[in-house]
């Protein structure tokens, strides 16, 4: 048995690699095996807070990623669902390489929309080894999505602080409900923000 490993070149956040296969005959896949660090607290994929439980176990997800020399890598997750109070709903916990209905990558999916726009469709299709009208409909996606995508890419942001300022707002909001000084509700808002 070989003692080479293959994790370092899968640095995900929050989750663990169990165990990792390599078809030996001809070299053509991997599949790697990843379960959630139970160190970390899982977030929620939505709105990026942590969870208050979490709901159901041992969900298997394959997910594509990019290849390594001639061999196609697969990554089997299991994921959790989580309750999240912020949503008020069963959600999927987030993961860091990839988002909850996708299954390719965050990084093959880059790979794949850097191809697009320098080969055809086609030409993708054949070098991933991917169906055709998969690559297709994941060019056309990209290409209404290109500037929010390589935007997210560059700066990481989401919008969950904002969801929780507009949040606490309207808490306020409906505390104050009768008063009509506006000012007042303002003052409120300010020092809601000021510790």
């Amino acid at each position: 048995m070989s003692g080479l490993s293959i994790t370092k070149y899968f640095p995900f956040t929050r989750m663990k690699i169990i165990k990792q296969n390599v078809h030996h005959e001809d070299a053509s896949s991997a599949l790697i095996y990843i379960e959630p660090d139970m160190r970390y607290s899982p977030l929620c994929h939505e709105c990026g807070s942590k969870a208050a439980t979490v709901h159901s176990k041992n969900h298997i997800r394959l997910i594509r990623d990019l290849n390594m020399a001639n061999a196609q890598v697969f990554l089997q997750v299991r994921d959790r669902k989580i309750w999240c109070n912020n949503c008020r709903g069963v959600r999927v916990e987030w993961m860091s390489f990839a988002d909850a209905g996708q299954r390719v990558t965050n990084r093959l999916a880059r790979y794949i929309h850097g191809l697009c726009k320098m080969l055809t469709v086609k030409d993708v299709a054949e070098h991933l080894d991917i169906d055709h009208p998969a690559v297709r409909a994941f060019a056309r996606q990209l290409r209404y999505f290109e500037y929010g995508i390589i935007n997210h890419a560059d700066y990481p942001i989401g919008t969950s602080m904002l969801e929780g300022i507009n949040n606490k707002i309207n808490v306020i909001k409906r505390k104050a409900y009768g008063f009509h000084d506006d000012r007042y509700f303002i003052l409120k808002v300010k020092q809601a923000y000021a510790a």
